[in-house]
């Protein structure tokens, strides 16, 4: 398993995803990758889309907006 599909699956199982693992999949994904890896993203793209995985990152940002 590659170092994307396990930061992938970490978020899947956590339920939840780091501004770190963020950056980190930014990082991987700039780097040559397997058709695996590409599933793996576009898994972990519909679960942040359908709240099976929460951004941590997302919630400051909104709040911020919010406060304006």
């Amino acid at each position: 398993m590659t170092q994307l599909r396990q930061i992938v699956q970490a978020a899947l199982r956590a339920g939840y995803l780091t501004s770190e693992s963020e950056a980190a999949i930014r990082h991987l994904a700039e780097l040559p990758c397997t058709l695996s890896d590409i599933e793996s993203l576009i898994t972990l793209q519909q679960a942040v889309s359908t709240g099976k995985v929460a951004r941590l990152s997302q919630p400051l940002a909104e709040s911020a907006v919010l406060k304006r």
